[in-house]
């Protein structure tokens, strides 16, 4: 075997690696968005598929990088845009999703743990338990104000 030919094969071994390693990287990504449930996200937040695989990762990872949204999430919009459309349709419930540059976006460990109880409020009779989602023109936070 000639030197050229090994060298080839070690540099598409060395390309069939990284390839592997991203592919790897998605699958875990996408592992994560599954385990979360993103139809309870979908159903409570009322938000669409790709808003709610977004918020899927920031509860379920430590930070999301723009490359997370638009090439391992395949979503088609730009990420800062997406991002925004996120946080107006989370506006109502008062979550903050904040971001670091060269971290990424990410959501606090309060606003993880107050996204979890929302999506899965403790258990109560249904005559006792409060709503998940807000009323018809009612928005979340408004409640609260109007009962002070």
């Amino acid at each position: 075997m000639s030197k050229s030919t090994r060298s080839d094969q070690t540099e598409l071994i060395e390309s069939l690696q990284e390839k592997l390693a991203v592919q790897e990287a998605r699958i875990a990504d996408l592992e994560a968005v599954l385990g979360m449930h993103d139809k309870s996200l979908a159903a409570t937040f009322k938000l669409s598929k790709s808003l709610s695989d977004i918020l899927g990762l920031l509860v379920s990872l430590p930070a999301v990088t723009p490359e997370m949204i638009n090439v391992r999430l395949e979503i088609a919009t730009d990420p800062k845009v997406a991002i925004h459309r996120l946080r107006e349709a989370l506006k109502p419930w008062g979550v903050k999703i904040e971001a670091k540059r060269s971290l990424g976006y990410f959501l606090s460990p309060e606003e993880k743990a107050r996204i979890k109880s929302i999506v899965t409020p403790a258990v109560t009779p249904p005559s006792a338990a409060p709503s998940a989602a807000p009323e018809a023109g009612v928005q979340p936070d408004q409640d609260k104000q109007e009962a002070a």
